[in-house]
């Protein structure tokens, strides 16, 4: 018999033993596709691959100097949300609260825009390990970095256009 044989007839037998809504997450090799480790591995596991939540403080979306910069700030914040399934809910001159939900996941951020630049503050969420230590470290599921600069590289970009 072909040697992918068996590797078909275990990947099968996983995925039927498997709830349907997980089942588009794994591979044949086990690995998650779908960038949320904890449809993937216990809840013990997904905790292992945390990491520290990342402050996202002055962060430049458009120069100083340009006419009208927190409205086109603002804007390119908004346009770069819509792009990437961020929902907008809250929306103020200064200040925007987001939200993403993939899946059984949720994010929720607020964004104060400060003239050309923005500060990103995790406000919430729901099945991405947010953890606060004694030592007031937190730690977060490893996607919610990659979130936020992707958000803001696209807001860049915007902006730029």
């Amino acid at each position: 018999m072909h040697p992918h044989f068996f590797r078909l007839l275990l990947c099968l037998a996983g995925m039927l033993a498997l709830p349907a809504a997980y089942a588009d997450a794994i591979k044949d090799d086990g690995v998650c596709t779908d960038g949320i480790y904890t449809n993937c591995a216990s809840e013990e596991q997904s905790t292992s691959r945390n990491t520290r939540l990342r402050p996202f403080r002055d962060e430049v979306i458009v120069a100083g100097n340009v006419q009208d910069a927190q409205g086109k700030t603002r804007a390119a914040i908004i346009e770069s949300a819509k792009k990437h399934k961020w929902k907008v809910v809250e929306d103020k001159p200064s200040r925007l609260r987001l939200q993403l939900d993939i899946r059984r996941h949720r994010l929720i951020i607020a964004v104060a825009v400060k003239g050309g630049s923005v500060d990103i503050d995790y406000v919430d969420s729901v099945n991405l390990n947010y953890e606060k230590d004694a030592k007031g470290n937190e730690s977060i599921h490893p996607n919610y970095n990659g979130w936020i600069r992707r958000l803001l590289k696209t807001a860049r970009r915007s902006a730029a256009s």
